[in-house]
């Protein structure tokens, strides 16, 4: 049934993938964006943020999950697909952007490049995916979503630049496990995020009456 569920929000959003991959196709031929673009990537952020809420808006408009909380199919599971289906779909988008400036442009491959860019995507996703549960009306989440991620970002470039040095304790020891096994421990990071993301998501979809 998950399954289902996962292949349905394919179904949904399957023309608006195709749009996203043309437009991205013209970026690439009339602008020349390279991969790791600051333009790039608030592309991909906006193509996202566009998913979340045409998923969303689409379900609260057919009122589906109330036929799909009364099936045999738990709750968790109902998360655990969407969460799938964004996450797939920001790989498919992020590879196929790879594909263009790397294959067809013959730009270097830089592994490190497309991994924070997965990093990137998993927080992206991590961070989003809760503010559609907690909040019901379409505009609302939309203006959180991004009111949030200027905020991270922010906050992020905050953390590591530290400037009145109060979380150099805290950065010190992250980095000194980073340099002991650099992929395998931000990995491991990347996982208790995502999956903290979706205990949250799940404990507001528990609590929500969509009946």
């Amino acid at each position: 049934m998950m399954w289902q569920l996962i292949k349905r929000d394919y179904t949904i959003i399957f023309f608006f993938i195709i749009f996203a991959f043309f437009f991205r196709l013209m970026l690439h031929v009339f602008a020349g964006l390279p991969f790791f673009s600051y333009s790039n990537l608030y592309f991909l952020s906006f193509v996202l943020m566009l998913l979340y809420a045409l998923l969303f808006y689409l379900d609260d408009r057919s009122k589906v999950m109330r036929t799909i909380v009364s099936l045999p199919i738990k709750k968790r599971d109902i998360i655990k697909s969407r969460y799938i289906a964004l996450y797939t779909i920001g790989l498919i988008l992020l590879f196929f952007t790879l594909f263009f400036d790397y294959y067809i442009d013959q730009q270097t491959f830089h592994f490190i490049k497309m991994y924070v860019a997965v990093c990137a995507l998993t927080i992206y996703i991590a961070i989003s995916t809760p503010i559609y549960y907690f909040f019901n009306q379409i505009w609302i989440r939309i203006v959180v979503h991004y009111i949030l991620l200027i905020f991270s970002a922010f906050a992020f470039a905050f953390l590591f630049a530290d400037p009145f040095e109060w979380f150099t304790p805290f950065l010190t020891m992250v980095f000194t496990l980073l340099d002991l096994q650099p992929l395998l421990v931000s990995a491991l990071l990347l996982m208790v995020i995502m999956y903290g993301s979706y205990r949250m998501s799940t404990f507001i979809f528990n609590r929500k009456d969509v009946l």
